[in-house]
């Protein structure tokens, strides 16, 4: 969290040169100045319509931050503990009753993987890891 903090409260200019900067891991980049390459490109960029952009890109991107962390702020222990669970699967199963009468039970689980379940000529398959 203390890490999030110094990202929300640096200066507009950290974030621009994040962007715009010098990316000396190319090849013939070792040994350049860094310091002095990213100066000149900040002196060369100031009042443009690019610069502002990218400002404003920065003010918009500390403002989602903040608003993110507000939100965890307000998570109780609780309603995280439910969310880990409904994560790793632990959910009631659901049971469905059909036209017919008959009763069905399915597991449903909330993965990574995505199953696709689709009826054709009655007959039910699955597209996935887990099959019902």
């Amino acid at each position: 969290m203390d890490s999030t903090k110094k990202v929300i409260n640096t200066s507009d200019d950290g974030g621009f040169l994040l962007r715009v900067g010098l990316n000396d891991n190319k090849a013939g980049m070792q040994g350049l100045d860094k310091e002095k390459i990213n100066k000149i490109i900040m002196e060369a960029t100031k009042g443009s319509r690019f610069y502002e952009n990218e400002l404003k890109k920065d003010q918009q991107v500390n403002q989602r931050i903040e608003k993110m962390m507000q939100l965890k702020d307000k998570i109780t222990s609780q309603q995280l503990l439910k969310a880990q669970l409904q994560g790793l699967g632990y959910e009631r199963p659901y049971t469905v009753e059909g036209n017919k009468g008959s009763e069905k039970t399915m597991d449903i689980r909330n993965g990574a993987v995505y199953e696709n379940v689709s009826v054709v000529q009655k007959k039910h398959f699955c597209i996935g890891i887990q099959i019902l």
